[in-house]
């Protein structure tokens, strides 16, 4: 999905569960990251709704679990986890990706 694309179905309200973003230019990545995060919530709604996760320092059970909770006083929570690919138990967090 283009950069374009993602950004035109967001504000369009079609949004998916789950993202994957990836590539050879961090660049893009951030500033997809940067769309979700001005897209989907306001900034009174972040402090209770948005995750940030950095692969090394985080095991996928407290992300799971995060991506469980209700969101509060919010349509939805986003959770963002960085440098995935450092993360030593990423295959349970890809069975939860299957099916969130």
């Amino acid at each position: 999905m283009s950069f374009q694309k993602l950004y035109k179905d967001l504000r369009a309200g079609k949004i998916l569960p789950v993202y994957l973003l990836h590539g050879e230019e961090p660049f893009f990545i951030d500033q997809a990251v940067k769309v979700f995060e001005n897209e989907l919530l306001n900034e009174s709604e972040r402090s209770f709704n948005q995750s940030i996760f950095y692969g090394k320092d985080s095991k996928a059970q407290d992300i799971i679990d995060t991506c469980m909770r209700y969101p509060m006083f919010a349509e939805r929570q986003v959770v963002i986890l960085k440098e995935a690919k450092q993360m030593r138990d990423f295959d349970k967090l890809e069975t939860y990706l299957e099916k969130p």
